[in-house]
């Protein structure tokens, strides 16, 4: 029998036709705005860079005004602000964390990126306070900070997310006050209650597999918000 090329054959030609086109349009469409959009990320991974720059010269005193001078901690980031401390009570500043080398100095810096680190294992939980292993300390060791650390030369405990703290001479107490530049890693600010909620919500709460942290803190009865940047600990 003879085939013929009838009506229904035309019209399912036709939607054939229009959907392989629909298609072919579709994906050059999305080429083009995963194009545009490395376009943009690089737009703005340059001014990442750029803001950066302006903040790292502010941070260093390079927009100090013309004929004034710094005092010798504010030059070396420590800050002496006392306003929130208790009166009698010796206070203890810190600068922040900072490298022995600044690599901002050296040519080609940038900031961003990313840092690779192979493990033997996977770590069974990557959540700070819960997991034991040691993989997951490496790993929250270079992404999460506290309000103190141990000099890795003196051994000295030294302020990290702190810039100041108070210690009660009868041993009653510390009052701790949170550096005002402390970030999240998307930006926000650290504050007191953050730190409260870290220690009374999570830590101290039953219902979560802390019980290795919270072994350690049976002389803490409560830790109290005193202002945005100044927290108790009692």
């Amino acid at each position: 029998m003879q085939n013929r090329f009838g009506i229904k054959d035309f019209v399912f030609l036709v939607v054939l036709l229009a959907t392989l086109g629909s298609v072919w349009l579709s994906m050059v469409q999305k080429t083009r705005m995963e194009l545009a959009q490395q376009g943009m990320s690089a737009k703005l991974a340059d001014i990442e860079q750029q803001v950066a720059q302006v903040n790292r010269k502010l941070e260093s005193g390079a927009g100090v005004a013309r004929g004034t001078t710094a005092s010798p901690s504010a030059a070396n980031g420590v800050s002496t602000d006392e306003t929130w401390a208790r009166p009698g009570v010796k206070v203890e500043h810190w600068a922040a964390p900072h490298c022995a080398i600044d690599p901002s100095t050296i040519p080609g810096f940038a900031v961003g990126g990313e840092f690779t680190e192979l493990f033997e294992a996977q770590p069974a939980k990557l959540t700070p306070y819960i997991s034991s292993d040691v993989y997951s300390t490496r790993v929250l060791d270079r992404v999460c900070e506290s309000l103190s650390s141990f000099d890795p030369k003196t051994l000295r405990l030294v302020g990290a997310l702190a810039d100041g703290w108070q210690i009660d001479p009868d041993g009653l107490w510390i009052r701790a006050h949170i550096n005002p530049r402390a970030r999240f890693s998307d930006g926000k600010p650290v504050t007191s209650e953050d730190i409260r909620w870290t220690y009374m919500d999570f830590i101290n709460n039953p219902l979560i597999e802390a019980e290795r942290t919270r072994s350690t803190q049976d002389n803490l009865k409560d830790v109290k918000v005193v202002d945005g940047l100044t927290v108790d600990f009692i």
